[in-house]
């Protein structure tokens, strides 16, 4: 059974393997980002293989099956993709730059909001709030 992304405990993305479209596989699931107006899961770090950093991909079109998670996207327009520190917070700014190149919504000025970032210790998977970088 397919899942929308925005149903499910985020604990349950962490590591999973991320797939195109065409059943390639992207990367698997760094991180977990929460918006936190409503705390639901709104994008992931993907880490792709020979990358220093991963890709904040939305999760607004993705598709989880319990195994995998599946994205309308191919490897070019992840290696395209602004590129983000997994470590700290989307800004306003990184998360526009992200919505416009993925070609998805993102006018609503709470989705800019701080996000909370997924442990990335998948047998330890608590929540844990970053510092404000400012």
């Amino acid at each position: 059974m397919t899942t929308n992304s925005n149903t499910f405990d985020p604990g349950s993305l962490q590591g999973v393997d991320v797939m195109g479209a065409d059943g390639s596989k992207l990367g698997t699931v760094d991180a977990v980002y929460l918006d936190d107006a409503t705390s639901q899961p709104q994008w992931v770090a993907v880490a792709t293989e020979g990358a220093d950093d991963a890709t904040m991909v939305p999760l607004a079109t993705a598709q989880f099956d319990g195994e995998r998670l599946t994205v309308p996207y191919d490897d070019q327009q992840l290696r395209d993709a602004p590129h983000h520190d997994p470590s700290g917070r989307l800004t306003p700014k990184d998360e526009q730059d992200l919505y416009r190149h993925f070609g998805v919504g993102g006018d609503r000025e709470d989705r800019a909001a701080p996000y909370v970032v997924e442990d990335r210790d998948k047998d330890d998977a608590l929540m844990q709030e970053r510092p404000d970088p400012q």
